[in-house]
C-alpha cells in the first residue's frame, strides 16, 4: 500500500509540474505569485493537503512546483474563456500513467481537479489557488 501511494503521489506531482502554454488571450487572470493547495484522495483515503507557491502567467497557467518532468508529454491542452484543460501521459519505471486536469480561473482565484490513472487505478486531486501578489522573477 505504501509503495503504490508513493507512486501515485509522484505521478500526480509530475502531472502538476508540466506547463500548459496559453494559446488564447481570453484567460482573465492576475499574473504573479499564487498560493496553491492540493488535496488528494486515493482508494477511499484522504491525504493531507499539500500547499505551495507558484507563479502563474498567461503563458504558464498550470501551477508548477519545479521544472518539467522527464518521460512526460502533453497530449492535449485547451483554454476556453477562464477554463484550462489538459491531458498528460507519463512513462516511467512503473509503467504508463495518464492525467487529465481542469482549472477554472477567476481573476484572483482558481479551482479544479486532476485525475491520474495508472495500473488500473485512479487518484483524484482537488486544486485551489489564490493570487497572493509578488513578482515571478
Amino acid at each position: 500500500m505504501q509503495k503504490s501511494m508513493g507512486y501515485y503521489l509522484s505521478i500526480l506531482t509530475l502531472s502538476t509540474l508540466l506547463s500548459v502554454p496559453a494559446y488564447s488571450n481570453s484567460l482573465d487572470i492576475k499574473e504573479g505569485k499564487w498560493s496553491w493547495s492540493m488535496s488528494m484522495e486515493m482508494m477511499g483515503m484522504m491525504m493531507p493537503p499539500v500547499t505551495y507557491d507558484a507563479c502563474v502567467t498567461k503563458d504558464d497557467v498550470v501551477p508548477q512546483q519545479q521544472n518539467q518532468a522527464d518521460g512526460c508529454k502533453i497530449l492535449q491542452n485547451k483554454i476556453s474563456n477562464n477554463t484550462v484543460t489538459w491531458k498528460v501521459e507519463c512513462r516511467g519505471e512503473n509503467g504508463k500513467s495518464t492525467s487529465t486536469g481542469k482549472l477554472i480561473y477567476t481573476k484572483t482565484t482558481a479551482n479544479g481537479e486532476i485525475v491520474v490513472t495508472t495500473q488500473g487505478a485512479s487518484m483524484v486531486s482537488k486544486l485551489k489557488g489564490k493570487y497572493i501578489g509578488g513578482s515571478c522573477k
